[in-house]
């Protein structure tokens, strides 16, 4: 199987006031296309760190980031938005929909970004494929926090893209919608899909076919 990660000996460093920190450190790893690989790790270890690095929304201070093949460690803010739009979905663990836009409009913004037309149908398509073919026209504020996580999944799949990164998508939600959100990654990879995803959820760390653990910035043996 091909790699569609590639992360080469990548650091990230930050500056707290006088403290210089170093959220990365020399991280070397592959994720092949197909994979379902949790990153685990203790608060403050450089996860989210690394899945940004790896989503293109950051980049790191040394090392190289390879997304499906393209080093991605040197490209401008454009070349980077076209591997988040092209390459990527994100899933957040606080949702981030626009308060003010319907769960269809919503899944159909990154799609804008690509300027590929009116994407109502597969935004529909998609939405009713995560059970919420009744709730289309519903507002943010309308709908459980397990709806708003499957709303940003569907937004994060708009664009069929090769690798889906989720930062702690069940830390918000209780047990049973914890329970069905999994389930739903766990269909996802099992059509081919690559997932990475961020967790504390000993359950989510089990459900997948790799376990990446990170300690103060560094894999652990």
């Amino acid at each position: 199987m091909n790699n569609v990660v590639e992360l080469d000996a990548i650091t990230r460093n930050y500056q707290r006031g006088s403290e210089r920190i170093r959220a990365v450190n020399e991280v070397t790893f592959n994720v092949a296309s197909g994979e379902f690989v949790a990153i685990v790790g203790p608060s403050g270890s450089g996860k989210t760190t690394l899945l940004n690095l790896i989503g293109c929304v950051d980049k790191p201070d040394n090392g190289i980031v390879r997304i499906d093949g393209e080093p991605t460690s040197d490209l401008d803010e454009a070349g980077l938005t076209r591997i988040r739009a092209r390459k990527i979905g994100f899933v957040f663990q606080q949702f981030f929909l626009l308060p003010t836009l319907t769960a269809l409009e919503n899944v159909q913004l990154p799609a804008m970004f690509l300027r590929n037309g009116d994407r109502t149908a597969e935004a529909t398509e998609l939405l009713t494929r995560v059970g919420l073919e009744d709730r289309l026209h519903h507002l943010p504020d309308q709908l459980s926090g397990g709806e708003m996580q499957r709303v940003a999944i569907a937004r994060a799949l708009i664009n069929s893209p090769r690798i889906l990164l989720a930062d702690e998508p069940t830390g918000s939600l209780d047990s049973a919608n914890a329970a069905s959100i999994l389930d739903l990654f766990a269909q996802l990879h099992a059509e081919g899909l690559t997932c990475l995803i961020v967790t504390h959820n000993e359950a989510v760390a089990n459900a997948c076919n790799r376990t990446i653990q990170i300690k103060d910035g560094r894999l652990e043996k």
